[in-house]
């Protein structure tokens, strides 16, 4: 998150010298499209002279959702009044073609990288963070093809994974799209928050490598 802008420019400069105060103006944002970033500009105050100012967000390309997201929630935080006349918002703020969806918690071959994320991708899933269980699980090396973990709530590892955010109806598609031995259930995560997430089956497990101790799934493919 940066300033939007570094000043305010009035219109008699502007007209002296439009390209060197375009320059100026842009000296926080340029950078966006020089490194593949989305940005919102989101108002953010006033000076104590009256005048407006603003941030803008930026994110790695592709994430405009969340820039959208984290912009609506300021502005519905802040709640400042609109223009002169000192109207404000009235209810929180609605972005276009976002129902909200619903998060997911990943571990194994739905994570970046792995061979299954393509599904949360075309379920349009979005990242949301890198994530940790609580100190309450084992995970296991089932005998899949493609080869996945299995995560169950019976130790006291902590396992890293990944949240990612889908579409209600993409989650619901992609969630009876998943096979035995695994499924969905509510998974506590080390930072108290609980989520839905891919969980096993324990009778999966009987028998299968405990790779517990490996911390990540990623990181257990990646041991050789």
């Amino acid at each position: 998150m940066s300033p939007t802008a570094p000043f305010h420019p009035t219109l008699a400069a502007v007209a002296a010298d439009p390209v060197g105060v375009n320059a100026q103006l842009g000296c926080f944002t340029n950078f966006a499209n020089l490194l593949d970033t989305c940005a919102a500009a989101v108002p953010s105050g006033f000076t104590v002279g009256g005048l407006p100012t603003g941030v803008t967000l930026f994110a790695p390309a592709w994430h405009d959702l969340l820039t959208a997201r984290l912009g609506a929630a300021i502005q519905d935080a802040l709640a400042l009044p609109m223009g002169a006349m000192g109207e404000r918002l009235r209810g929180p703020q609605v972005i276009a073609g976002d129902d909200g969806g619903a998060e997911i918690a990943v571990f194994g071959a739905h994570l970046t990288g792995q061979p299954l994320n393509r599904e949360l991708l075309a379920a349009g899933g979005r990242l949301v963070r890198e994530i940790r269980t609580a100190p309450a699980y084992r995970l296991f090396a089932l005998p899949t093809t493609p080869p996945k973990p299995g995560l169950l709530r019976d130790g006291t590892g902590s396992i890293a994974g990944e949240l990612w955010r889908l579409p209600y109806a993409g989650f619901g598609s992609f969630v009876a799209s998943i096979p035995a031995p695994l499924g969905i259930g509510t998974v506590p995560l080390d930072d108290g928050r609980s989520v839905k997430g891919f969980v096993a089956e324990s009778i999966a497990c009987i028998g299968a490598e405990d790779i517990t101790a490996w911390g990540s799934w990623p990181a257990w493919r990646a041991r050789s």
